[in-house]
């Protein structure tokens, strides 16, 4: 849980590989990396999303009735 949060609050993966003490640095790469895929998945999707109301509410101002 700690490891994920410093990542998450921009620790360097070295620093934190030194902390646990991981065989190398490519496990705690491996492990805690998703995490920060799994963020940008997320931010990309509420964006999608955001821009497709956002067209769908212009489409409704355009089409209503003066």
């Amino acid at each position: 849980m700690y490891s994920r949060h410093t990542l998450r609050e921009g620790a360097r993966a070295e620093d934190v590989w030194g902390i646990l003490g991981h065989a190398n640095i490519d496990v705690t790469q491996n492990v805690y990396r998703k995490n920060r895929w799994e963020k940008r998945e997320t931010a990309a999707t509420q964006a999608v999303a955001a821009m497709t109301k956002a067209a769908q509410n212009a489409e409704k101002e355009e089409n209503r009735p003066e």
